[in-house]
């Protein structure tokens, strides 16, 4: 889905009720892992594949502080390390 600097992205929106569905799956297939890709340096911020999920809430200033989980395949961060976006 990308070459060389490029990327691609793929956005779809749905309603979803997060009490009756609580778990979301996918299946993805990393064929390699871009070099030096870091997601804990803002410099080498780069992965093979990258999952956000966000939560909508209403009006203003929540609009700005959208609440979001990413789920990250990255070949430098450790299985399971969290933290805060670089960008």
């Amino acid at each position: 889905m990308s070459y060389g600097n490029s990327s691609f992205g793929v956005r779809t929106s749905a309603r979803v009720n997060v009490k009756e569905f609580p778990i979301i799956s996918w299946r993805w297939k990393v064929h390699k892992m871009p070099v030096g890709g870091d997601v804990r340096k803002k410099m080498a911020d780069d992965q093979a594949l990258q999952v956000y999920i966000a939560f909508k809430e209403a009006g203003f200033p929540a609009l700005l502080n959208t609440p979001v989980i990413g789920y990250i395949w990255d070949n430098e961060a450790p299985k399971g390390w969290s933290g805060r976006s670089t960008q």
